[in-house]
């Protein structure tokens, strides 16, 4: 009995070392230090790259604040070409433009350098070129002195002439309205009307742009004549007069008489 128990222990023993499994597990457990050691090492090495990652978008950032160029409310001593040469606290600047400049007017309308006058005041954002930080590259050139927009404008004209005529606006004040061959003039009920036909003391709406500072509407879409046609004048109807008459006795006779009014 013994001995049949030793042969199964044995067998048994020999069975479990001779497979592969066993095997492999155990060839597993040998190399379990090696694979963290080898974890912990590209742990290591991911947290490095993570660093220098930040460091450089750190120094990046850093450049791109240092570059940042920002004027506000500087004035425009030259212009040549497409530099401009800005003042600003006693400082002079050098600001160039590119095809990547956007120009922009006061109320943010699109513009362009041939709008731009010496004299004019105006914001710039770009980045500065060199290492003094007078010379910059703008991206955006907003001219704080060309106030106009596009709007509708309502006034009696006060003076005509070839080319434009002078309105008295309540809000504005006289503004002059410059007219082209794409100016539409109209009467009160939209029938066409000519330049021509536009008088001194007609009220007039103006569709346009609108020149803040020039006081001065360009661009003119159309030109609606409120004074044309003739409003027809109203006709009265007969008035009534009362005309009392005394008599001797103690009462008073009242006689109506209706008089027609002539029609002027």
């Amino acid at each position: 009995m013994k001995r049949k128990n030793y042969l199964f222990v044995v067998s048994l023993l020999a069975l479990i070392l001779l497979n592969p499994s066993f095997a492999n597990a155990k060839d597993l457990r040998g190399l379990g230090p090696s694979v963290r050691a080898e974890r912990k090492e590209l742990r290591n090495e991911l947290q490095d790259k993570i660093q220098n990652l930040r460091e450089d978008f750190k120094q990046k950032l850093g450049t791109i604040k240092n570059q940042a160029a920002k004027i506000i409310g500087g004035e425009i001593t030259a212009i040549s070409g497409t530099t401009l040469t800005v003042s600003k606290d006693g400082k002079i600047y050098t600001v160039n433009t590119d095809s990547n400049t956007h120009f922009q007017r006061h109320y943010w309308g699109k513009s362009s350098l041939d709008e731009f006058s010496v004299g004019n005041k105006v914001n710039i954002h770009g980045k500065f070129t060199d290492e003094a930080k007078t010379t910059i590259l703008a991206r955006l050139v907003r001219n704080l002195s060309i106030m106009k927009r596009h709007g509708v404008f309502i006034g009696d004209v006060t003076a005509k002439n070839s080319d434009n005529f002078v309105i008295n606006s309540k809000q504005r004040g006289s503004q002059t309205v410059f007219f082209s061959g794409i100016t539409k003039f109209v009467k009160r009920n939209e029938q066409t009307m000519t330049y021509a036909d536009l008088l001194v003391g007609h009220r007039v709406r103006v569709k346009g742009l609108w020149d803040k500072t020039l006081n001065k509407i360009t661009e003119v879409i159309q030109v609606k004549n409120y004074s044309l046609p003739p409003q027809a004048k109203k006709t009265p109807g007969p008035s009534i007069v009362v005309t009392p008459i005394l008599t001797s006795a103690p009462t008073a006779t009242l006689t109506l008489t209706l008089t027609p009014t002539p029609t002027p």
